[in-house]
């Protein structure tokens, strides 16, 4: 509930910034930033920092193994809730709704696990770590996101399978991780 409260928050504070700075006279409606890239960028940044912050501060701190890559799950469809929601709620057209959600869903779910990563270890490398796990689910965020824009329905998809894989990966070596740690 918490994560997709953040995550609305976030959106509202990506298109009041958009607001600002759009020159006068052009459309202002909310569905349109989903078209800028600039709010693309922005919004993405923004949610996976919060994603990660979240994850750093509340998660971390009291789970270990499986249960932080459950929760990391839970955390990412907050987002994605609330991205849908969002959509949902400015009509935003879709012919394949369904597998968009799936999309979605799965996009900020495996962001969420991709961040959480870095905490189960115990490396000194850790900063390391956590700096390229959020590079990676950043770049995969914004790789999706772009993609769909550009009605790259094949490329989109390919991302998102991969991404469940990743997922899948995740959860299978947290609980290898978690029985050796018994």
């Amino acid at each position: 509930m918490i994560a997709a409260l953040g995550a609305l928050v976030i959106i509202v504070t990506a298109v009041v910034t958009v607001q600002i700075f759009l020159p006068e006279g052009q459309e202002t409606a909310i569905g349109a930033y989903l078209h800028l890239p600039a709010f693309i960028i922005f919004a993405v940044i923004a949610e996976e920092f919060f994603k990660y912050l979240f994850i750093s501060k509340k998660l971390a701190a009291h789970k270990t193994g499986r249960s932080l890559i459950v929760d990391a799950v839970f955390l990412g469809s907050g987002f994605a809730l609330a991205e849908i929601l969002f959509i949902s709620l400015n009509n935003y057209p879709t012919e394949n709704a369904y597998r968009n959600i799936l999309e979605i869903a799965t996009v900020h779910i495996s962001t969420s696990v991709i961040i959480a990563w870095p905490f189960l270890t115990n490396s000194s490398r850790k900063f390391l770590k956590i700096s390229l796990a959020l590079l990676v689910a950043t770049g995969a965020h914004l790789s999706y996101n772009l993609l769909s824009l550009g009605e790259m329905d094949f490329l989109s998809s390919l991302l998102s399978a991969l991404l469940f894989l990743l997922i899948l990966t995740a959860i299978l070596k947290a609980k290898r991780l978690e029985k050796s740690l018994a």
